[in-house]
């Protein structure tokens, strides 16, 4: 350095010698800021052209010269700026392949969003044609009402259940079609609509021509647009209804003539169980509704066992029913005759409807007119013997006695005179003399035993 002047006094690759250079005017210049008092790694540094340098530098010992290395920052930047070139590139083509590759997925995501959207369109219009045929075809009206109770729309159906046309109910008020008597009803329904969000009941409506008519309404509250509307779909029930009171009436009947009737019912299944009982059999057998309806016919029946049973019964449901006589067996333990009437069904799995009727008295009507004719037979014949002891024998078997006889009272009421013994007693209870000396054997009414009472009372006695 010479003053403010700096003198190179050799640089590399420089083919003409350098000027002495200023350092006021170059204060960058690496040997000034070196000659000012910089060591090592200058960074910032230019030449005398105002090109950035990277430059080391440092002092010769014992001289007041400086030494100098320098490289165009240039030089030295030219290796990153080509790496981060070749970098950036990189990173451009794989922002442009991202993008691309972005680009395709969400095209297909709009494709499958607008696909979706217009299969969502699609089966919407095919569920309002749907709905749309359902409502046009269905056998119940269907009203869509505001919250107001103004009918929006309608069904071909109202036409023929109500008779008015579609156009003339809509925007009517539902009281057009409501009983006047049932009107008042709409708004607490409506509450209960909007409060349990759907609702079944039975109400009354009216034609156009005034008559009446019992509706099914079922109603549902639904949301449309953010608007809340009423969902109604109304069955025609009065041919329901009148056919179940028809039922009922003839369930009435068919208890009143089975509960009044004084032959025995019975219902039983097909296991032979008691599945119903009328009065008559309850009072005939002594046994209570509920004692019965836990018993099988086994239980009651005093001739048949349970094979046999099974086998008649198979033989109702193969011919349809039967006609027979058989006994019964009641709560004190006698017997009793009945005609049993028995009809199958195949309802419910099976069931058989039996009518009995207590035919004791009957058979013992025909077998007394047996015995009658028998006796007046025997009278013909002119055997009176014959005839006493043949009306003993019948006395004994439908009395259940074990003896008889005949006595005559004499003309003097004071005596009796034997006339005969019944079969019974002649074969077990006489011996052959007292067979022989039997007939003609009197007895003082006063001293014969509690048998003679009938005499002396005059009238017919049960000891």
């Amino acid at each position: 350095a010479e003053g403010d002047n700096v003198q190179v006094l050799f640089a590399s690759r420089q083919a003409m010698p350098v000027p002495l250079l200023s350092s006021s005017q170059l204060p960058s210049l690496a040997a000034v800021r070196v000659l000012k008092g910089e060591q090592g790694l200058i960074r910032g540094a230019q030449d005398r052209l105002g090109n950035p340098m990277l430059a080391y530098g440092g002092k010769v010992p014992g001289t007041a010269w400086v030494l100098i290395a320098r490289v165009a920052q240039a030089e030295v930047d030219a290796p990153l700026l080509r790496m981060a070139r070749i970098a950036l590139a990189v990173f451009a083509v794989l922002v442009l392949i991202s993008g691309a590759l972005f680009r395709v997925w969400w095209r297909g995501q709009l494709d499958r969003q607008r696909a979706l959207l217009l299969g969502k369109d699609i089966e919407r219009g095919v569920l309002e044609r749907r709905y749309d045929t359902l409502s046009h075809y269905s056998s119940d009206s269907i009203l869509l009402l505001d919250g107001e109770g103004i009918v929006l729309e309608a069904n071909q159906r109202v036409e023929a259940m109500y008779g008015y046309r579609v156009e003339e109910l809509l925007g009517q008020s539902i009281f057009l079609l409501l009983a006047q008597e049932r009107q008042t009803e709409y708004y607490q329904r409506r509450e209960e609509l909007l409060t349990a969000g759907k609702l079944r009941f039975e109400s009354e409506h009216q034609r156009k021509d005034g008559t009446r008519l019992m509706v099914e309404v079922s109603a549902y509250a639904i949301e449309l647009h953010g608007v809340s509307h009423m969902h109604l779909t109304i069955r025609d029930i009065s041919e329901r209804l009148m056919r179940e009171q028809a039922l009922r009436e003839s369930e009435a009947l068919y208890r009143g003539i089975i509960e009044t009737s004084r032959d025995g019912f019975w219902i039983t299944d097909m296991e032979d169980r008691l599945l119903e009982v009328n009065a008559a059999y309850c009072q005939r057998s002594g046994f209570s509704r509920e004692e019965l309806l836990s018993m099988h016919i086994s239980d009651l029946e005093a001739e048949e066992q349970p094979p046999d049973i099974r086998q008649r019964r198979e033989k109702m449901v193969r011919d349809g029913g039967d006609l027979f006589e058989t006994r019964h067996r009641a709560r004190d333990g006698s017997v009793w005759q009945v005609e049993v009437n028995t009809s199958y069904s195949p309802l419910q799995g099976g069931r058989i409807f039996v009518f009995l009727r207590d035919i004791q008295r009957r058979n013992r009507s025909d077998a007394l007119l047996r015995t009658r004719l028998h006796l007046a037979d025997i009278a013909a014949k002119g055997d009176l013997d014959a005839l006493m002891q043949a009306s003993l024998d019948t006395a004994e078997l439908y009395t259940g006695s074990h003896i008889g006889f005949f006595h005559f009272v004499d003309p003097d009421q004071q005596n009796l005179t034997l006339q005969i013994w019944s079969s019974n007693t002649i074969d077990r209870m006489c011996s052959i003399e007292a067979r022989q000396n039997a007939k003609g054997q009197h007895y003082p009414i006063a001293q014969a035993g509690i048998w003679a009472d009938c005499v002396r009372q005059r009238q017919t006695l049960i000891h």
